[in-house]
């Protein structure tokens, strides 16, 4: 048998779990030495026109890391679920939206009401907000579409399997690359490379001295504040429901080049 081809992408994420696949370090060339990596942008000089001229489900893997938050995060979640035969929703954010779902809380428009007018680190005075489309003397630049609401992976294609983490665990990693080498995969749906413990359970340093001391304001406080926080990464994480998002961004507002509007992409 051949060696496997796999693909990995990252939609609205924040590089870590591409990170996480570097970090196992030595063991990244017994990846290469089972598999063929088709397309993994953020580590080299792939286009989208690679991945459209290959064959339907001749990727064998795909690793899909991140959120869906805009028009290309779709559209390559679309492509990438055409050419493989198996789909993964690769850490947190392609599994359950992460932290980009956060943003769930708010509209588009408040979002960029901010980013791009009430931010203290932004000075704006033109009123400026990215287009969609730019005409500039060298033709036209296009930015993807910002929606409304970030999805998660299984929101928008069919998934197989789901791999937990933020980022996922590297010795996780290469224990869901030998089940899939080894083809000794769950049925579909099942979580892979996820411990029965939490990862803290796993440390090898022991705590001798086993006193309690009594919480002070400042650890009521940021009790506090993390419950706050975990209670609306859940309760943004619902499935929103479907909105227009069919209008211009900022349609008021003047156009602006496609560098102004770079803060957008990684949203």
């Amino acid at each position: 048998m051949g060696k496997l081809k796999f693909a990995i992408y990252w939609g609205a994420a924040c590089g870590g779990c591409d990170v996480a696949v570097v970090d196992t370090h030595e063991k990244l060339l017994d990846i290469a030495a089972a598999a063929d990596i088709l397309f993994w942008p953020v580590a080299m000089d792939f286009k989208y026109q690679d991945v459209e001229e290959l064959a339907d489900k001749s990727v064998d893997v795909c690793l899909f890391n991140g959120a869906v938050r805009n028009s290309e995060n779709e559209h390559v979640a679309h492509l990438l679920r055409k050419k493989s035969k198996v789909m993964v929703a690769f850490g947190a954010c392609a599994q359950l939206g992460g932290i980009p779902g956060l943003a769930n809380e708010k509209r588009r428009q408040e979002i960029l009401d901010y980013v791009y007018h009430g931010s203290p680190s932004t000075v704006s005075q033109r009123g400026i907000y990215p287009q969609e489309t730019t005409s500039v003397p060298e033709g036209k630049l296009k930015l993807p579409k910002f929606y409304d609401a970030v999805k998660a992976l299984d929101q928008v294609v069919d998934v197989d399997y789901y791999v937990p983490g933020c980022p996922p665990e590297p010795a996780r990693i290469m224990e869901v690359v030998q089940a899939i080498v080894t083809g000794n995969l769950p049925p579909k749906g099942a979580v892979v490379g996820a411990l029965d413990k939490a990862l803290s359970d796993s440390c090898p340093r022991k705590r001798e001295e086993k006193k309690v001391r009594p919480f002070t304001g400042l650890m009521k406080f940021c009790l506090t504040l993390s419950a706050v926080f975990w209670s609306r990464v859940s309760s943004a994480l619902v499935l929103q429901p479907e909105v227009d998002v069919a209008t211009p961004l900022g349609a008021s507002g003047p156009t602006c080049p496609a560098g102004d509007a770079m803060g957008l992409l990684r949203m």
